[in-house]
């Protein structure tokens, strides 16, 4: 699906360890190894899984790191031209904070 495009896609993910917020109810950062991203580009804009794609990616960074968690989960996304209009590309980045999360209670 490009940006421009009327195609509607809904999905709902499954990335157990990424939150959107800063803290997760019920557990407190023993460990931060700061933030990580994921990246992925195309030219013209067509989008279909790259969202899964750099999502994995990241989830995947953040275990090779030893942590359990990401928060502050963001995506950000934009284009750009480059010599006028000679070829327009499309960024996507996945990006947050890797973490070792541990129980409130211990």
């Amino acid at each position: 699906m490009g940006f421009f495009s009327k195609e509607i896609s809904v999905s709902t993910g499954n990335y157990p360890i990424c939150f959107t917020s800063g803290s997760v109810p019920g557990q407190k950062i023993k460990k931060s190894f700061g933030v990580i991203k994921a990246t992925t580009a195309e030219i013209l804009g067509s989008y279909k899984s790259e969202e899964e794609i750099v999502t994995a990616a990241l989830c995947n960074e953040a275990k090779k790191l030893g942590a359990d968690a990401i928060v502050n989960f963001r995506y950000e996304t934009g284009s750009y031209q480059r010599n006028g209009t000679g070829w327009v590309a499309s960024y996507l980045i996945a990006y947050g904070d890797a973490v070792i999360l541990e129980s409130d209670n211990d």
